[in-house]
């Protein structure tokens, strides 16, 4: 089995089609990740689609790994081979049952200029984290990608204790 990432999955798939093909039953071979990215190795695939969140919990970023997680914990708990047909049939049950979550409408993009200002105003209030600070910012309808708004939260919390020009 592997999990993998768009990048990966399309990085991986010359070497993952040649294990396939070394293999007695292809079928041994799964791929958890996303579909219809990579037409050499789709039949591999046991695809993962964003929805399954709502079931699985957490991040985009780890989903394809507690998608596995959650389709073999139900094949162990069938006690069914391990085998791509299966884990295809139960990540679409999984699918099928999984609550529609609405979409959250994106966040009013902000400027650097903008988030400088959120975060002056909030350190004026006294010492605090990036993280919560991002997230106070999000929860208003606002937005900024993490890394930037760490970097500029850094800079602005550098800047107020005077150790930045």
């Amino acid at each position: 089995m592997a999990v993998l990432s768009d990048p990966y999955l399309r990085a991986c798939a010359d070497d993952l089609r040649a294990a396939g093909s070394r293999l007695s039953n292809s079928d041994n071979l799964s791929v958890i990740g996303p579909a219809g990215r990579c037409a050499e190795i789709d039949d591999l695939v046991v695809p993962v689609t964003a929805t399954l969140r709502s079931v699985v919990g957490g991040s985009l970023l780890s989903l394809n790994a507690r998608a596995a997680m959650h389709v073999l914990k139900e094949s162990r708990l069938r006690g069914d081979a391990v085998q791509r047909p299966l884990l295809a049939k139960l990540m679409s049950n999984t699918l099928a049952a999984a609550p529609e979550v609405p979409q959250k409408p994106a966040g009013i993009r902000m400027t650097d200029e903008e988030v400088r200002t959120f975060i002056r105003k909030r350190l004026e209030y006294g010492p605090s984290s990036a993280t919560p600070l991002l997230r106070e910012l999000r929860s208003s309808g606002l937005s900024c990608e993490q890394a930037r708004f760490r970097d500029l939260f850094r800079e602005e919390q550098r800047a107020s204790r005077g150790d930045w020009q």
